[in-house]
């Protein structure tokens, strides 16, 4: 009888709880481009996440809805955008893309619902959440859009072949990707890994810092082919022939693939859309076709999580420390063309590849500075050479430099590391952290005591945690003893 009577008091307990749970959302309001939407079922809270109905938030922002009641899934689609999330699934798809979900979807009173953040940012909007109010604020907005179909036309000109590529570019009639007659371009004279096609004016300088998004046909037919695509710069420019950001796709021969890539404009001179064939372990394809490019660019998601306090306000001991320290290092980058391997290493992975003189962004307007680009983790490092030296162990270093991040605001951490091999490689003897405002150069300066000998250099990165930007520049670099 005990056992019977638990029983029926723990289901009361559950029973009664999932109405009080949902409850919790009820007063809540969704809001998209200032209208306030009305839905036919509540919205609810899960693990601190808001879940709405899942065909009236995709329809809100203009995507196209399929329910499979097999799988339990629904998938929605706009523009070149396709997600896919299963009722209690921990993953979704976006792309074909797998991403963990950190609240599932579910159905409540026969109506299923999705986390709406999730939902919103993959289509592009900016969601946050208006704690006073208990309201999600949800913004949506196309910027851009171009698309290139290649139909009605008999030549095409507006691209450029890089690296030497002895190539043409022809319209041609055929069978395009989608099974029936159309027209299409056909790109010859793919040779080497260094032979590129460029498009010209597909990232509008006036939009660095917004997302693009481009879905693209691509087929190779006569070989499989590794193909990337990447943004690129103008001849003479510093992104002519590497990329801001480039994403391999592999394509099987002959036929037509369907490209997704997505970036966040990096930099106001990264305006083409480029194509190379990595040959990896697969063959260079002489030809490749391409149809229906589509570039879709939207704001950028917002950083709820990185709110930011006002940057710091460098105090008059650091300004003293300054102007008598006995400097180690002052690179202004003003006078070289390059950067030397004895002068700046990288650190968690980070290659170097993405680091330049560039002459895009200077503190002083006239200059040039250090180009720390092609990040893809927050953690991705660069540690300056011989900052510090040993008979110098029990004196105070100044530590100063100024900081300029085009695509969103963040936090970076400037440390005192060892090099490759010692105890202080991956871990600090000491470092702080610095909010750094979108599109401002911001001077970070600290100061430190140097008490480890094996510590030598000084390292700069984003925060842990932090949304990842692809590039930061970085200018005036000041080390010294201070006296």
């Amino acid at each position: 009888m005990k056992r019977v009577f638990c029983i029926i008091l723990i289901l009361t307990f559950v029973l009664s709880s999932i109405p009080y749970s949902f409850a919790q959302g009820s007063d809540i309001k969704v809001v998209i481009n200032g209208k306030e939407e009305v839905y036919d079922q509540n919205p609810i809270i899960v693990n601190g996440r808001t879940l709405v109905p899942m065909r009236a938030i995709f329809e809100s922002l203009g995507a196209t809805v399929e329910w499979n009641d097999i799988e339990k899934s629904v998938t929605a689609k706009k523009n070149s955008t396709t997600i896919k999330i299963g009722i209690g699934k921990k993953y979704a798809t976006v792309n074909d893309k797998s991403i963990k979900l950190d609240t599932y979807a579910t159905i409540v009173n026969g109506r299923t619902l999705v986390p709406v953040r999730f939902v919103s940012e993959s289509l592009g909007a900016v969601v946050n959440w208006n704690d006073a109010e208990r309201k999600v604020e949800i913004t949506y907005q196309e910027l851009y859009t171009k698309k290139l179909d290649f139909e009605n036309i008999t030549s095409f000109k507006d691209y450029l072949l890089g690296g030497g590529m002895p190539g043409k570019v022809t319209v041609e009639e055929g069978i395009d990707h989608s099974r029936k007659t159309g027209q299409y371009l056909k790109i010859e004279g793919f040779l080497t890994k260094s032979h590129r096609f460029k498009i010209h004016d597909i990232f509008p300088p006036e939009y660095v810092g917004e997302r693009f998004t481009v879905s693209m046909w691509v087929m190779s037919p006569e070989y499989p082919s590794l193909v990337v695509v990447g943004a690129y710069g103008e001849t003479n420019t510093t992104y002519a022939t590497r990329p801001t950001v480039s994403e391999g796709y592999e394509i099987e021969a002959g036929k037509w693939t369907k490209i997704v890539f997505e970036n966040v404009s990096a930099s106001k001179i990264a305006t083409m859309l480029g194509i190379y064939q990595d040959k990896s372990n697969l063959v260079i394809s002489p030809v490749l076709y391409t149809d229906d490019i589509e570039v879709v660019c939207t704001k950028t998601t917002s950083d709820t999580n990185e709110a930011l306090p006002q940057k710091e306000i460098i105090s008059q001991e650091i300004i003293s420390a300054l102007e008598n320290a006995n400097l180690t290092i002052d690179y202004s980058f003003n006078d070289i063309e390059s950067i030397p391997k004895s002068m700046i290493a990288g650190g968690a992975n980070y290659n170097l590849n993405g680091l330049a003189v560039s002459d895009i962004y200077d503190v002083d307007d006239n200059g040039r500075s250090l180009l720390f680009g092609a990040r893809s983790k927050p953690d991705h490092r660069i540690k300056v050479a011989n900052a510090f030296s040993p008979e110098n162990i029990g004196k105070k270093y100044v530590i100063s430099m100024w900081v300029y991040i085009p695509q969103k605001s963040s936090k970076i951490k400037v440390s005192t590391f060892g090099v490759v091999g010692t105890a202080f490689a991956y871990t600090a003897s000491d470092f702080k952290e610095f909010p750094i405002p979108k599109d401002e150069w911001t001077q970070v300066a600290f100061i430190t005591e140097h008490k480890e000998e094996l510590v030598t250099m000084v390292g700069i990165e984003q925060v842990a945690g932090s949304n990842v930007v692809s590039e930061m520049y970085i200018d005036d670099i000041k080390i010294g003893v201070i006296e």
